[in-house]
């Protein structure tokens, strides 16, 4: 009877922890989407597929968060509904002490730790990298693309960089400022047409 038990506030505990877990990282996955690439892609900056492993890249890092969120949110729904309907009580009135009730939960906090850490040293920081990795490639296969007409370019520290229009990988009414560190234009360039390109360098 008590394996019995045991595995129904194992199973209830996990099916609301994966869900809780599922929504979190849809969550914070969406949040930094939206934040980093969402509007590159939108631009046609990012090829789709780029995009596509750009997000499976985030995954385990947004899970480092969503993990301890997940178990905790999924083991307070799990017994709450539990309690709700009157299944610990039932429970307890058949001689199950609470500690007994809640070892399944321990189990699964335990586990739950296991994996936060192994996630937190190992998957998060490597999936980190290859996705500055990725995002670094993307922009030196591409670099025009991400520079917009029309639009004062200032992501590239000391630098405003203005193009006018492009034809394929020449840009037309090119304008750059090269800045000091009190933000002064010590250098300004313009050109009618140019091309960039990518310097490993």
């Amino acid at each position: 009877m008590l394996n019995l038990l045991h595995r129904h506030v194992l199973k209830e505990v996990l099916v609301s922890t994966a869900l809780a877990m599922g929504l979190f990282v849809f969550v914070l996955l969406l949040g930094n989407a939206m934040r980093d690439i969402a509007e590159l892609v939108a631009a046609g900056k990012l090829d789709f597929m780029v995009f596509l492993k750009l997000m499976g890249l985030l995954i385990p890092y947004v899970a480092a968060y969503a993990l301890p969120l997940g178990v905790l949110t999924g083991t307070l729904m799990a017994l709450g509904r539990l309690s709700s309907q009157q299944e610990i009580t039932a429970m307890k009135s058949s001689g199950i002490s609470l500690y007994q009730i809640a070892s399944p939960v321990f189990v699964i906090s335990f586990i739950g730790m296991i994996v936060g850490v192994v996630v937190n040293l190992h998957y998060a920081p490597q999936s980190r990298l290859a996705y500055k990795h990725l995002m670094v490639s993307a922009i030196s296969e591409n670099p025009i693309g991400f520079i917009e007409e029309r639009r004062f370019i200032r992501e590239f520290p000391g630098y405003v960089i203005y193009m006018g229009d492009r034809a394929g990988p020449v840009m037309q009414d090119f304008w750059i400022w090269e800045l000091d560190e009190e933000k002064r234009v010590k250098l300004f360039l313009r050109a009618k047409e140019g091309e960039i390109n990518f310097d490993q360098d």
